[in-house]
């Protein structure tokens, strides 16, 4: 009830904001808007700059284009609104296109000379076609996850109905279905080779994402049979239905069924980025899917119940749920990785706790640390101006620069570290901090390279070889200006063991020169 109360929230929201958005689409029951973004714009493909701000809406039955009306009437279209006069339309934006999800096809494309943080794709259908574009990557993946996910389902729809038509065979299975649902199989590993409905999306994403529309679709597929296998044999007779009633067979497969229903609302929880919720959620329906599980397990030896069923559907929901883990693995990643300089420690901790309430804390740990990796280098890249021409006074400032920026960030880091995760870390019994050293090194050395690189030829020379580590012996062009870096760059190596790290070891040929 809360979800269908949701649901004719947002169609309402959308008749009332989109003009025109009625007359595409009927209020049928069931039908809702799975998410929507704002970040795109129309592009014309004969120059490929962008023309009207556009509003993408992924129903799960449709998909609705939607523009600003300022862009409209620059553009000189009349708007369909039933007064001539535009201030008095109902909402900012008009709708202009709606097709369903399974007469459009979306392929990401990439036109000449595309700048890489720009996100293009190509809706289509037989009457139109149209390319939209987004700086946003997150806008991206929700738009054509939903889309691919709205459209799996629907042709999925229509091969189970179509299924049910067909004559069964002689152990009781459509042949039909069961020639879908190999089919399926199949196609489920092909989604990365350009077989999808986004081409190259999954090229996009990390070798560690798995395909949530591929890997869920077939997942469907199993839960379907199941369900369908276990309602023939539970109503077809009714001996063998008051014989599973009185057992509790019919009972267990009703209560997985509806835990199973419950991870739609995980789903909307992960639309709406509300991670927190949709954690909740999920341990929720583990510990009741165990529990059932017990039970299970206990009847086991009964000779006169098979439960066969009941646990092969056990484990279809336990993939499920692993599917809405990464799900919102993901989407923490994401946090870090675009939000960590912005992020409160305890935005920070939240996130990682959630990590840790996934069993995937280690994973959360490893993220954490590469979005510091990432904001460092994000900080220092806006400090790099033409070095090349500049005065051995420009460079000395860069570099003090760069280290106060590497000290500050990396103390950061470990104050974190040592607040947040330590104690989670130790509730588990594990006081290893080897990853975050490990990663305070790599990051030293990174810096003391690139320093090396820059004093080179400014303010220090090369004397030679050391044979022993074939490091080039340095030597010092101007004492001054160099003392001067040394008086940044020592304080800076103390304030560091302030926090328990001591680094002077990579930094020693520079301490050191004559």
């Amino acid at each position: 009830m809360v979800l269908k109360r949701m649901w004719d929230e947002e169609m309402q929201s959308l008749f009332k904001n989109v003009d025109g958005a009625s007359k595409y689409i009927q209020p049928l029951p069931g039908r809702h808007v799975v998410v929507e973004s704002g970040r795109w714009h129309e592009v014309n493909v004969g120059n490929w700059k962008p023309n009207n701000p556009s509003h993408l809406f992924v129903l799960n039955d449709l998909i609705l284009v939607a523009v600003k009306k300022s862009s409209l009437q620059e553009s000189g279209h009349q708007l369909n609104s039933t007064s001539g006069n535009s201030n008095n339309v109902k909402g900012r934006l008009q709708a202009v296109q709606c097709s369903p999800l399974t007469q459009v096809t979306l392929q990401q494309i990439k036109p000449p000379r595309a700048d890489e943080k720009l996100y293009y794709i190509n809706l289509k259908t037989k009457e139109w076609s149209y390319v939209y574009l987004t700086d946003r990557y997150d806008h991206f993946v929700k738009i054509t996850d939903a889309f691919n996910k709205g459209r799996n389902e629907m042709i999925q729809n229509e091969r189970l109905a179509d299924s049910r038509i067909m004559s069964p065979s002689a152990n009781g299975e459509p042949t039909e279905e069961k020639r879908q649902l190999r089919e399926s199989l199949r196609n489920s590993g092909t989604f990365k080779e350009g077989s999808g409905i986004v081409d190259d999306q999954g090229n996009r994403k990390s070798a560690g994402t798995p395909n949530r529309n591929s890997s869920d679709q077939v997942l469907h597929d199993i839960s379907a049979r199941v369900h369908s296998r276990n309602r023939s044999h539970d109503f077809g007779t009714a001996t063998k239905y008051a014989a599973s009633t009185a057992n509790g067979k019919s009972q267990f497969f009703n209560e997985i069924k509806t835990l199973e229903d419950r991870l739609d609302d995980v789903d909307v929880e992960i639309s709406h980025n509300q991670y927190n919720e949709a954690v909740d959620l999920i341990s929720i329906i583990e510990t009741k899917l165990r529990m059932i599980e017990t039970a299970l397990l206990n009847q086991k030896n009964n000779k006169n119940l098979n439960i066969n069923d009941e646990l092969l559907l056990l484990d279809v929901s336990k993939l499920k749920i692993n599917n809405r883990k990464e799900n919102v693995s993901n989407g923490l990643i994401f946090d870090l990785q675009h939000n960590v300089s912005k992020l409160k420690q305890e935005e920070i901790e939240l996130i990682l706790t959630l990590f840790d309430s996934l069993d995937q804390l280690d994973k959360g740990v490893q993220a954490y640390l590469d979005s510091m990796s990432s904001c460092l280098s994000s900080t220092v890249s806006k400090l790099i101006v033409g070095l090349q021409g500049s005065t051995k006074i420009d460079v000395v400032n860069y570099l003090s620069n760069l280290m106060v920026i590497n000290v500050s960030i990396v103390r950061r880091t470990i104050q974190n570290y040592e607040s947040i995760i330590a104690p989670i870390l130790q509730r588990h019994g594990d006081v290893d901090s080897s990853g975050l050293i490990n990663w305070c090194i790599d990051e030293f050395t990174k810096l003391c390279k690139q320093i090396k690189k820059h004093l080179y030829g400014t303010l220090l020379t090369s004397a030679g070889i050391n044979p022993e580590t074939d490091e080039p012996i340095y030597k010092v062009k101007d004492r001054k200006l160099y003392d001067n870096f040394l008086e940044i760059m020592q304080p800076q190596l103390e304030d560091l063991k302030l926090v328990g790290l001591n680094v002077d070891y990579i930094f020693e040929s520079l301490l050191n020169i004559e």
